[in-house]
């Protein structure tokens, strides 16, 4: 039940999207943060109230807004081994979570962040929202997540109000693996100018 008091109609807890919102040159992140930047940016240009949540990026000068769209940083991953740094990680985004206060929790890829997100969203009283950005996000077992990063991952899942696909093989996918079906909202793109230069290759 969205609550009519919250500060944001969205929020998009995306932590590794901090190199698109830096004003300095860092090292470049991949499509599924490209994809929420353009998505965010578009709601934002049609009056929604619209947050990111990243993490801090030492010295690269992330702003507190960019085009109509707030952002919110959270503290850098330190999570390591051991009980007391996955400790930490979970407390950050618990915090992280609680501090955008939206009617709706976003969150994409494969990872053990999926489930804590969903479930300190539905504990906040947010519909939670998990977006696919890869076929792998469907395979039994996502690669690079060990045994307790997939449980957490499928449980966010599970608890997702919505799952939103790119590709209509997402599609299947999810329902062949998962039972659920999913709303299909293709990329976006930035518009481009025709190049007027001769290719050089």
């Amino acid at each position: 039940m969205s609550r009519c008091s919250s500060t944001y109609d969205v929020g998009f807890y995306v932590p590794s999207i901090g190199p698109l919102l830096a004003r300095e040159v860092v090292p470049p992140t991949g499509g599924a943060e490209t994809q929420v930047f353009l998505v965010s940016r578009a709601l934002a240009a049609r009056s929604a109230r619209v947050c990111l949540c990243a993490f801090d990026v030492p010295d690269a000068g992330i702003p507190a807004s960019l085009d109509g769209v707030d952002i919110k940083l959270r503290e850098p991953y330190r999570g390591g081994a051991g009980m007391r740094g996955q400790l930490r990680e979970v407390l950050a985004i618990k915090r992280a979570i609680t501090h955008i206060d939206a009617d709706v929790i976003l969150t994409r890829t494969a990872s053990f962040h999926v489930g804590l997100a969903a479930l300190f969203a539905k504990l906040s009283g947010c519909r939670f929202v998990y977006s696919s950005a890869n076929l792998t996000d469907f395979a039994s077992a996502p690669p690079g997540l060990n045994r307790r990063d997939r449980a957490l991952y499928k449980l966010g899942v599970s608890l997702a109000d919505d799952i939103v696909v790119q590709t209509e093989e997402q599609a299947r996918l999810c329902e062949a693996r998962l039972g659920r079906t999913a709303i299909l909202i293709k990329s976006i793109v930035e518009p481009a100018s025709r190049r007027m230069a001769k290719p050089e290759a």
